[in-house]
C-alpha cells in the first residue's frame, strides 16, 4: 500500500485494526508516511495510534524512523536450495538428502525483528 493508498484509509476512518501488517518493507514505508503526515504515533506504547509491521527486513528499515519491525528470511539459504531444486528437476537421477525437498513445498525459518514500529 503506497502511503497514496493509506491516505485514502485513513480519510474513510482508519484501519480496522490498530496494527498494519505489510506484505513488503516498501509498503511499509508508504504506510508509516501516511500515518506520520497524519499526525498519528506510531509505535508500541499505550499511547500510540498504530503498530506497522513489514516483510522482507530491507536494508533501510533499521534507519527509518520509526525502525521498523519486520520479519528477516535466510535469502542465502533460500537461493541455495531453489538451485538445488533446479538441478533436481533437470537430472532426475540426482538425489539430495535435504529432508525440506521431498514434498512440493519447502519451508524455512524465518526471523522477527522487533524494532520500535510494532
Amino acid at each position: 500500500m503506497r502511503s497514496e493508498q493509506t491516505n485514502k484509509v485513513l480519510a474513510a476512518g482508519g484501519f480496522p485494526s490498530k496494527t498494519v501488517l505489510c506484505g513488503n518493507d516498501r509498503v511499509a514505508f508508504g504506510v508509516l508516511a501516511a500515518a506520520n503526515q497524519a499526525g498519528l504515533k506510531i509505535g508500541i506504547g499505550p499511547d500510540s495510534d498504530l503498530r506497522v509491521a513489514g516483510h522482507d527486513d530491507q536494508p533501510l528499515s533499521e534507519y527509518i524512523w520509526p525502525p521498523l519491525t519486520t520479519v528477516s528470511q535466510n535469502t542465502t539459504e533460500m537461493g541455495r536450495l531453489a538451485i538445488t531444486l533446479l538441478l533436481s528437476k533437470l537430472d532426475s537421477s540426482r538425489v539430495f538428502d535435504d529432508p525440506r525437498m521431498q514434498g512440493q513445498h519447502i519451508l524455512l525459518n524465518a526471523e522477527l525483528v522487533l524494532r520500535a514500529s510494532a
